[in-house]
């Protein structure tokens, strides 16, 4: 079942199940500013379904469980500076990026619904949920939020937070070439990791406070790079149906998880060389992290399936949360990161107990 606007401004739901609502971003943002023009004047269209039930939906779109991923980031590239001058920025900074991730979210939900069809018809779009006019407002009122307080942050964060935009609306168009996914993602997790730095050091100029984070913005980009590898193994036929061609699709399901396990033990060797992860509670952070991405690896690379990769999916969450905290420990210490990983391990859980692919 799917929810469109229909004449008279109502939203409706119609049978057109195998029609996708949205064509494109630029669709999106008319419906989007369409809905919200409508909002200000006080006539909004009504929804065609509760409003509990819709931000149930909205919620579970959001993704909170993954929010670890681009607030660990941002965690990390603070752990990297210098000194930290603004802890309660950092905090706000850390927060804002989560709803940041909700955001492409939302985004990447309506754009692929046709995917999800196949791979995911539990979630709210397939399923008719989200309504692309208020969801689109939704995430365009979140997006503000999220430059505000980034920008808040930093006199020169600006650029930074266009970048991410830019980045946040070339993924869907990279997901079409094998590879380029993975870059736009990484790039993008690592662009947070840089948000964390210069956070940190609100009155130092932009290029010193980035210097020192690049080597650890580079490693946040590629364990964002390496989750995002296990993704593409699970949703194989949904993206090859939906058009996309990533390169879990040029490797297979067993050459795409024997790629990402060997990324796996070159990127815990390369960060404990070269002193990016550190102390204690890092190395055993990173330890765990490697345990859990080889697991899921192996275990898809045994099996060679898209059911086996989709079982050991979980475990390339925990492995990514558990990374990202490594790179933060230094901020956040042996309790805060024990804390985040068991916050992060029971939400992510939670999750998969709900559905197989959340």
């Amino acid at each position: 079942m799917t929810v469109s606007l229909a004449q008279g401004g109502e939203w409706r739901s119609g049978a057109s199940a195998m029609v996708p609502p949205v064509g494109s971003v630029t669709q999106l943002a008319r419906e989007g500013t369409r809905y919200l023009g409508a909002a200000l004047t006080g006539h909004p269209p009504a929804l065609g379904l509760e409003r509990r039930a819709y931000a149930r939906a909205v919620l579970s779109a959001l993704r909170p469980h993954f929010f670890v991923f681009p607030a660990g980031a941002v965690l990390a590239g603070a752990a990297s500076a210098t000194s930290v001058r603004a802890p309660v920025h950092i905090a706000l900074t850390a927060v804002a990026a989560g709803l940041g991730w909700g955001v492409g979210q939302l985004v990447n939900d309506l754009l692929d619904i046709e995917a999800d069809r196949v791979d995911a018809p539990h979630r709210p779009a397939p399923r008719g949920l989200l309504p692309e006019g208020p969801t689109t407002a939704i995430a365009m009122l979140l997006g503000v939020a999220v430059a505000l307080i980034t920008v808040g942050a930093h006199a020169a964060m600006l650029w930074l937070v266009l970048a991410a935009v830019v980045l946040l609306f070339a993924y869907q168009p990279a997901k079409a070439h094998p590879g380029l996914g993975n870059v736009a993602h990484g790039a993008l997790i690592g662009l947070a990791a840089l948000i964390g730095s210069a956070t940190a050091l609100p009155g130092v100029a932009l290029s010193i406070a980035l210097r020192s984070a690049l080597p650890t913005a580079l490693s946040c980009a590629a364990v964002a790079a390496l989750y995002l590898q296990a993704n593409y193994e699970k949703d194989r036929i949904g993206d090859a149906k939906a058009g996309y061609r990533t390169l879990a699709h040029v490797l297979g399901v067993r050459g795409s998880a024997l790629l990402r396990g060997a990324g796996s033990v070159v990127f815990a060797a390369v960060v404990l060389r070269a002193g990016i992860v550190h102390g204690t509670t890092g190395v055993a952070l990173l330890v765990l992290a490697l345990i859990a991405s080889l697991g899921s690896a192996l275990y898809a690379a045994a099996r060679g399936t898209e059911a086996a990769s989709l079982a050991g999916y979980r475990w390339a969450c925990h492995g990514t949360a558990a990374a990202m905290l490594a790179l933060a420990a230094p901020l956040l210490g042996a309790a805060g990161s024990i804390t985040a990983l068991l916050v992060s391990v029971a939400l992510t859980e939670r999750a998969f107990s709900r559905a197989d692919n959340p």
